[in-house]
């Protein structure tokens, strides 16, 4: 198996897509040889995953037939995951114009060590795929996979960092200053800059940041910031559930995926008369498209108990003052187009 690093992007939201781009050798990866190749890691959900294509031999009416499939595979440091996660994908290979050209399916189903790369409907003629030119321009491939879980949410990667919460209280060797209003955090910017690409950018060699060797948080709160450093340096979150609402936004803006995974799961184990209308709307504004069902379907089970709650009621007043502006804004654009002079609204 050789790993080919090309170029990966990925996209979550209700579905979770990756696109792998890569040189491939057709003189190397010939139809009648065994080759195997796979991309580098990635991060989903919390989970690492790679992409991988192989081109194998099969038993196909008392002849042996070559095919390639293409597979995923999900992994934490380099071993099958150990608890089960139920998902379902799907592979193309790209042409021209984002067009797919050849498509591996796999059917919703439980990964674990034993099984941890599905099976596939259909296997693709190894002939028919590498003769096919339009999937290989300029001598490379595109692979788009779509990736959808199941309603368990995917477990969280276990951690191996060694607890460096004392450095931080202690203010050991600290090299970089957090300021939030007129508090100030020291930390140090190579865990900074490990934790989050955000931060990684922010400290790189001639921005503000590292110049000064000062980062400005004027967005959040200084107990959501310290809540967030107290997580990247000990992986732990004791304030999380008074918390959970402005660390998902604080981690999504610091691009900090476990930690918005985290925050995720408590979400998604909180949800209750008092909070599911603010956790719907966290839901929709993130994408959390298993929240938003959940949170969903608890408002019609338990419809009349949250009906009585002030979020509830706040929301509809929210919604209704909104729609009455909507209206009257458009009833005075009709009757400017109508020739009308304009109405002022009365002040309430």
């Amino acid at each position: 198996m050789e790993n080919l690093a090309g170029s990966l992007e990925v996209a979550s939201g209700v579905f979770h897509n990756v696109t792998w781009t890569f040189k491939f050798d057709k003189q190397r990866y010939t139809p009648s040889t065994c080759w195997q190749v796979e991309s580098d890691q990635f991060w989903i959900l919390g989970n690492a995953c790679k992409l991988g294509l192989e081109n194998i031999r099969r038993l196909c009416n008392n002849n042996y037939v070559w095919y390639v499939d293409a597979y995923l595979i999900l992994i934490v440091d380099d071993q099958p995951k150990r608890d089960s996660i139920e998902l379902s994908y799907s592979i193309h290979a790209m042409g021209h114009a984002n067009c797919k050209k050849f498509s591996w399916a796999c059917k919703p189903q439980k990964y674990s060590p034993q099984q941890n790369r599905g099976q596939f409907d259909v296997s693709v003629n190894a002939n028919t795929f590498l003769a096919n030119n339009e999937v290989f321009p300029e001598d490379m491939l595109t692979l788009r996979c779509e990736i959808i879980f199941g309603e368990n949410p995917p477990p969280l990667p276990d951690c191996h960092l060694t607890n460096q919460l004392r450095m931080l209280t202690d203010g050991m060797f600290t090299d970089v200053t957090v300021v939030v209003g007129e508090r100030q955090i020291r930390a140090h910017k190579v865990v900074l800059a490990a934790h989050s690409p955000v931060f990684e950018a922010m400290l790189r060699a001639n921005m503000q940041e590292s110049n000064q060797n000062v980062i400005k948080i004027d967005d959040f709160d200084y107990e959501v910031v310290q809540e967030m450093m107290t997580y990247i340096y000990s992986d732990s979150s004791p304030k999380i559930e008074n918390l959970v609402g402005s660390l998902l936004k604080a981690a999504d803006k610091y691009d900090m995926g476990r930690l918005k995974a985290l925050c995720k799961q408590t979400l998604l184990d909180k949800v209750s008369v008092n909070t599911v209308v603010n956790y719907q709307a966290l839901a929709a504004f993130f994408s959390l498209a298993q929240l938003q069902r959940r949170a969903t379907k608890f408002i019609a089970d338990n419809i009349v108990a949250v009906q009585e709650t002030d979020e509830w009621k706040h929301m509809v007043q929210v919604h209704s003052h909104s729609y009455v502006l909507q209206k009257n804004k458009h009833n005075i654009e009709h009757d400017d187009e109508e020739g009308h002079p304009t109405k002022k609204l009365k002040p309430a």
